[in-house]
């Protein structure tokens, strides 16, 4: 009996069948080259890290024009900052909102659509799939070869029993030695089995190799002509016109003056005696109009003192909210602070999300500071539930009002800050953040006191544009500059007793 010997994969003891074995069967031999292989690349990824040049000192990047990176919102020109509380009137045109659009979307990188997402995530399948096949058939042509040149080996070598009969006598050498010249021969035939089977084994396994790698061709085939028949990133959507009223009323007024004039040159030919009078009063009154015309002009080359007329006149950059934002928010100017508050557990950070999510999709950079939660399975949940999956959308895990201002680049649109009192931020440390970002938008989340109040000093709430309260799953504003308040927002979408779905905002009486 041959003495057993230990596989190097499995551990468990066998009968060799040659000298120089080392696994038990196939399937260890296969798992041992995998595993080799895996260490190898691991290797080669230890090595390209630690080649890796890592930078120093990461400095802050120079502060930009945000307005100009927004998307999907009019021609920026007109601007209005917290800090320096200047403005500029300017009166966009219509016909060139789609041109704008089309260059913002380059500079804060557009959104690619579902169907090239999963078209590339297939691509990348079946390439890793090709990548492990054409492995496979290269180790099995090695084993193949190996396999060939041991048989070729091996028929070289005569037959035991044959080569110790003897010549004269005709004299089986089994008669003479007995039992060892018999297990030779088998050894010697079961060797020769072993081989045969072992290279019939890899020769299908190469079959179906080859079968799988042409599925794989075709498969890539497939997704290639579908990659060139979509689009890569989503078209933006068309913008509604917007009237020039500025314009309209001047045409208007305008008209209404030159048909007076017509009228009183006609009146003067018909009955110029009656009518003296009324003459006389119309010249004033055209004479009344064009000084007011020209003290306007001086006024509004004052920069601090502007007539009614022209401010009617002026226009301010604002966010074109639509649907159920717009019914609740009406539309905010840039930089404004929405300030919300409520009670623990009653909605307030759920709503924030969505809110964030919807200003990322549709307009810029959005950072979520998320002060009281951080990076926590609850935020995570908040995200999932609320179907968010956007680019656009970062959240922070920070701990301090310091840590906002050196972590936080200057270049999102809008930062939240949930919540106030976690961070211990007063309304000093929030109005230097406000000048420390003076191109972006405030959303601040505080906890609010027994009787339903916001907590802390009331005045981040006098300084706020938009203020809202959540309670019980129910957004309410309690101030809009914007709009008029009282509206309501349905945070949670359920429906209120079956009458009407909540999540559509409605005015309060």
């Amino acid at each position: 009996m041959k003495s057993k010997i230990e596989c190097v994969e499995c551990k468990i003891k066998y009968e060799p069948s040659r000298s120089d074995q080392k696994y038990c069967s196939d399937t260890c031999r296969w798992n041992a080259w995998r595993e080799r292989e895996e260490i190898k690349k691991a290797a080669k990824k230890d090595q390209s890290l630690a080649g890796a040049d890592v930078p120093k000192n990461i400095k802050e990047p120079e502060k930009k024009d945000l307005f100009a990176s927004l998307r999907s919102v009019p021609e920026n020109k007109a601007t209005e900052t917290k800090a320096g509380k200047t403005e500029t009137a300017v009166q966009p045109k219509v016909e060139q909102e789609k041109v704008i659009v089309a260059k913002e979307i380059p500079q804060t990188g557009p959104l690619e659509t579902k169907e090239y997402k999963e078209a590339i995530a297939e691509k990348q399948r079946v390439d890793t799939l090709g990548k492990r096949v054409i492995a496979d058939l290269q180790t099995c042509d090695s084993e193949i070869n190996s396999i060939n040149s041991d048989i070729d080996r091996f028929a070289k070598t005569p037959n035991t029993k044959q080569k110790m009969r003897f010549r004269n006598w005709n004299i089986d050498a089994e008669d003479l030695f007995g039992a060892e010249v018999l297990d030779k021969e088998i050894d010697h035939t079961f060797k020769s089995q072993e081989l045969q089977q072992r290279l019939k084994s890899f020769l299908n396994r190469k079959s179906e190799l080859h079968k799988e790698l042409d599925q794989a061709n075709r498969d890539m085939n497939i997704v290639m002509s579908k990659l060139k028949n979509i689009d890569q990133y989503e078209k933006p959507k068309p913008q509604e016109k917007k009237l020039d009223l500025a314009n309209i009323l001047k045409s208007i007024q305008s008209k209404k003056v030159a048909e007076q004039k017509q009228e009183i040159k006609m009146v003067e030919k018909v009955v110029p005696e009656e009518i003296e009078t009324n003459i006389n009063e119309a010249v004033e009154t055209n004479v009344l109009e064009e000084e007011n015309a020209f003290e306007d002009e001086e006024n509004t080359n004052n920069g601090k003192l502007v007539s009614s007329r022209d401010l009617r006149k002026r226009k301010y950059n604002c966010f074109p909210f639509t649907g159920k934002w717009k019914d609740f928010f009406g539309l905010p100017s840039y930089a404004f602070h929405l300030a919300v508050h409520g009670k623990p557990g009653e909605g307030k950070s759920t709503f924030c999300v969505q809110f964030a999510d919807y200003l990322a999709k549709n307009f810029g950079k959005v950072v979520y500071v998320s002060g009281e939660e951080g990076l926590s399975k609850t935020v995570q949940d908040k995200v999932i539930n609320n179907g968010i999956d956007n680019p656009y959308l970062i959240f922070a895990d920070i701990k301090s009002y310091d840590e906002i201002k050196t972590e936080i680049p200057n270049e999102f649109h809008f930062i939240f800050i949930d919540s106030l009192d976690t961070l211990r931020i007063d309304a000093a440390k929030l109005k230097a953040l406000k000048e420390h970002y003076p191109q972006s938008a405030f959303i601040t989340i505080s906890q609010s006191t027994k009787d339903g109040k916001m907590r802390g000093s009331l005045e981040i709430t006098h300084d706020t544009d938009i203020a809202a309260k959540v309670e019980n799953g129910v957004a309410i504003t309690t101030k809009n500059r914007f709009q008029a308040r009282g509206t309501e927002f349905q945070v949670f979408g359920k429906f209120d007793s079956g009458k009407h779905k909540l999540d559509e905002p409605k005015k309060l009486m």
